[in-house]
């Protein structure tokens, strides 16, 4: 039965400046960012995607019904506690305000969740995803003798990577490594990253597509009599896993 799992000291995120590869962080990239999490509020926490967005802003050349397919869409809004005392450079409030105070800011927000009792650091193999974003306005969130607070809303740049590894995670294993098939047929690969399931995340190539086909779901397909390899590999595995699929 599927168990509920609270977010409160499950979430970590990151503003890290450069990232090489979205698909597959690196410890040392994140860890040489900030670790924003205890300065950032639940309330007006907004940080997510949905599908992509459609371009109706069209050329005259277009056709009149023409709509194009456009970025990602994704967004953030994050608020920040405010230092009482802007004179602590130590504090994690008033190093964010500092970070911040300026729009126009570009970098990468990193965000892990559902690791219980994380660490405040990331480690090779943490699950997270990678929003490449551009800070917008900047605005005060006083709520009376509750908390003062600011707010920082980001840009998407075009870019996001969800539910990835912290790399190198290390090698790619696939369940089963070998697959026996009637034409016409479907069977499944599993595969396995630091442990973690990446089946809807690896890459699959096949030596002979004439003879078997797998999708990114790990669904191969039997297209006729013969064999055929499958290759899978993943952005932040160090190697390749194969799987052996002969078709009867």
């Amino acid at each position: 039965m599927p168990t509920r799992q609270i977010s409160n000291g499950n979430v970590t995120v990151w503003w890290v400046p450069s990232i090489a590869n979205g698909a597959a962080p690196t410890a040392t990239e994140i860890n040489a960012g900030k670790n924003l999490s205890a300065a950032i509020s639940w309330n007006n926490f907004e940080l997510g995607s949905s599908g992509s967005a459609d371009v109706d802003d069209r050329a005259i050349t277009d056709l009149g019904n023409a709509i194009s397919r456009g970025f990602p869409d994704f967004g953030a809004t994050l608020a920040f506690f405010r230092e009482a005392n802007s004179s602590d450079s130590a504090s994690i409030y008033q190093q964010a305000f500092t970070l911040f105070k300026t729009p126009g800011l570009t970098g990468y927000l990193v965000v892990r969740y559902g690791q219980a009792l994380p660490s405040a650091v990331a480690a090779i193999g943490d699950v997270v995803s990678v929003y490449k974003v551009q800070t917008d306005r900047v605005s005060d969130d006083t709520e009376g003798d509750d908390s003062v607070k600011f707010e920082v809303n980001f840009l998407p740049q075009g870019a996001l990577w969800e539910h990835t590894l912290v790399s190198p995670a290390g090698t790619l294993t696939a369940t089963p490594t070998t697959l026996s098939l009637a034409a016409g047929k479907t069977g499944r690969v599993k595969i396995t990253l630091a442990g973690k399931d990446v089946t809807a995340g690896a890459v699959y190539s096949s030596s002979d597509s004439t003879k078997a086909v797998a999708n990114n779901g790990g669904t191969t397909l039997a297209v006729s009599a013969g064999s055929a390899t499958i290759t899978v590999s993943h952005p932040s595995a160090t190697g390749t896993a194969t799987v052996t699929v002969t078709i009867t």
